[in-house]
């Protein structure tokens, strides 16, 4: 299926007109990632601990060793983003924040789980590697360690 025939079958079917294409005299511009009008918060609590409750809550510890886990690969990943990033290397950088925003998601890192879906949906569409990238990602991994820090010493958990 062509784009052209795509526009005419949905034109047709839904009776609308297709928004013109950008001319080649004004190409869009990229898609830069901004902070969105609402962060999500660094971490939820209640996510992770959900884990546990779908491990049967049989392991009390379950949840804070999938959290650990998470920490440690996510940090890996981090340091491959921020070498691909330096090298100008996009599509490491975009494999590597798509499963950094799968596994953010999964552990209730919901800020870094926006971002990092963010900038691999830039880098899908094409855009260019943006300077303040690193700097937004390592902000939000940065506030998600000061959420963790009474999951880990065990006071009572607030959110960030």
């Amino acid at each position: 299926v062509t784009g052209p025939a795509l526009v005419a079958m949905l034109t047709r079917h839904l009776g609308v007109e297709p928004a013109p294409a950008p001319t080649a005299a004004q190409p869009a511009p990229p898609a830069a990632v901004d902070a969105p009008e609402s962060v999500p918060i660094a971490f939820d609590p209640a996510v992770l601990a959900s884990l546990a409750e779908m491990a049967d809550g049989a392991e009390p510890g379950f949840a804070e060793e999938i959290r650990q886990l998470f920490e440690d690969d996510a940090r890996g990943k981090l340091d491959e983003v921020a070498r691909a990033f330096r090298a100008g290397d996009r599509a490491t950088v975009q494999r590597q924040m798509h499963s950094l925003r799968s596994a953010s998601a999964q552990v209730g890192a919901l800020e870094l789980a926006a971002l990092a879906g963010s900038i691999e949906g830039a880098l899908r569409a094409g855009d260019p590697l943006q300077p303040q990238w690193p700097g937004q990602w390592q902000a939000a991994w940065s506030r998600l360690e000061d959420a963790w820090r009474p999951v880990r010493t065990g006071e009572p958990s607030g959110v960030a």
